[in-house]
């Protein structure tokens, strides 16, 4: 049993985080209306050195996604909000088995 509940809890992990990476991921895309303004705005980019461009980018990346855009994407998308509950369930069902869990000893 604890063996079995080890090997189960590390894939439970495993789907917790990927679940939890594909939510962020899906939070962070921009839809058909906000895509073309980011691209506008990443088109007038100063052209002179790539210091000057490393910063522009920076400071671009930081103002493309504002808490503020991510919380209305959170409110728009259901479906985002549904890998985060799952990704959840999967962190609860990995502490679980980990009560159960033989860890391995070396």
């Amino acid at each position: 049993m604890g063996n079995a509940a080890f090997i189960l809890a590390c894939f439970a992990a495993l789907t917790a985080m990927a679940l939890f990476l594909a939510g962020y991921v899906s939070l962070l895309a921009l839809n058909d209306q906000e895509q073309p303004d980011l691209d506008r705005r990443l088109s007038q980019c100063p052209q002179k050195g790539w210091i000057k461009q490393w910063r522009h980018d920076r400071r671009m990346m930081r103002e493309a996604f504002p808490l503020s855009l991510l919380w209305r994407h959170w409110r728009d998308r259901p479906e985002v909000r549904r890998l985060f509950y799952w990704a959840l369930l999967f962190l609860a069902i990995t502490c679980v088995l980990g009560q159960f869990a033989q860890w391995p000893t070396p």
